[in-house]
């Protein structure tokens, strides 16, 4: 989780930081909650079935992605755009899994990245995205650049409100 890594470079990790194990937080945009000491209170995991074929494509035309599983991240062949997801943004190190079958066997996918050098965004965005767009009815996808994340629809993070007792009016997202 990248943001208690980058917090944990500067100290404020545990606690007395400003995050820790035990207190609530919202990881993997929303797809992971906590509430208070610690506790899970909501988790949204990836359909493997769906995301099997996708995973397959991926190999199939070397395109690098990330699964994030909770507090891991998992990949199917190393590559530079793959280390940049820990180097750059302090994620978890991708382990690398030998097939696809024991990527999905190894843990559950909250969100799955897939990774792109610039030179091929326009070949990605219109071979594979348009080809997964059909695919993707009821899922929420983000495309920025180099990357594109593909997540369960439904962001319900905020139940850690509810969890808190707290109103949604008191949530400032930034």
């Amino acid at each position: 989780m990248g943001a208690m890594n980058i917090l944990k470079t500067v100290g404020l990790i545990g606690r007395d930081g400003v995050l820790s194990k035990s207190s609530p937080g919202v990881f993997i945009q929303g797809l992971l909650v906590y509430g208070r000491n610690g506790q899970e209170i909501f988790r949204r995991n990836l359909d493997p079935d769906f995301y099997r074929e996708a995973f397959l494509y991926s190999l199939k035309h070397d395109i690098p992605l990330v699964a994030y599983c909770g507090d891991r991240c998992l990949t199917l062949f190393d590559h530079p755009l793959v280390e940049a997801v820990h180097s750059v943004y302090c994620e978890p190190k991708a382990e690398i899994m030998p097939t696809v079958e024991s990527l999905l066997a190894a843990a559950e996918i909250q969100k799955r990245l897939n990774l792109f050098s610039m030179e091929h965004q326009k070949e990605m965005v219109s071979n594979c995205c348009l080809i997964i767009w059909e695919l993707l009815q009821r899922r929420s996808w983000q495309l920025a650049m180099e990357k594109m994340a593909l997540k369960c629809s439904g962001w319900l993070g905020l139940e850690l409100l509810s969890a808190m007792d707290q109103r949604r009016q008191k949530l400032l997202l930034m």
